[in-house]
């Protein structure tokens, strides 16, 4: 029957094999594996060509990895100018207090002015670390940081070891040839000195 044949191949190329129709005679059996073979090489070459065409070449990658970088590199200084501002309006709110008179930055008058100005950088530390938006902005600062230095490392370390390598190659390939020539030279003059021990 036509179409149980049909059903069987198909079944067969789709790797499901029910096992519901099966083939009987030899030249049956033989069309039933060349089904199996080329369905194996269709989804080879299917699936070859899909991740060919979704992965990216080697100057593609490149790019990207330009483009992240960049990106990161912004990130990085926005994060910068944000905490950067974050401390100076918290130093300035400190210093308002302080010539106020009003929190711990009020003026000491008695006492050495080195002891007023250590408890006034006290004060200012106390007075910046309690600001929490700008422990918020320090904590994402270090994390694009890091990040942004542990691409740098993954984009950069294996450039930098290619570049050894081909230089370590280069390096064997000069040597090889230098003990080739220092070889030639030996038989060279070994023959020479042949030559002048026969005259």
């Amino acid at each position: 029957n036509f179409a149980y044949c049909v059903w069987l191949i198909i079944i067969t190329m789709t790797t499901v094999g029910y096992g519901d129709e099966f083939p009987i005679t030899v030249l049956g059996r033989c069309v039933a594996v060349m089904a199996s073979l080329a369905a194996v090489v269709m989804l080879a070459i299917s699936v070859n060509l899909v991740v060919s065409k979704l992965t990216l070449s080697r100057s593609e990658a490149k790019v990207m990895e330009v483009i992240d970088t960049i990106s990161l590199r912004d990130d990085l200084r926005e994060a910068a100018a944000v905490v950067v501002q974050r401390w100076t309006r918290a130093y300035s709110s400190y210093m308002r207090q302080s010539r106020s008179g009003g929190g711990k930055g009020g003026k000491e008058k008695s006492g050495p002015a080195i002891k007023s100005a250590m408890r006034m950088n006290i004060d200012l530390r106390a007075a910046v670390l309690s600001d929490v938006e700008l422990l918020e902005c320090i904590t994402v600062f270090q994390d694009i940081s890091e990040s942004y230095f542990s691409q740098r490392l993954e984009n950069d370390v294996p450039e930098l070891l290619g570049n050894l390598n081909s230089r370590l190659y280069h390096q064997e390939n000069r040597i090889q040839s230098l003990h080739m020539m220092t070889q030639d030279i030996d038989r060279l003059a070994t023959r020479l000195c042949q030559l002048q021990g026969a005259q």
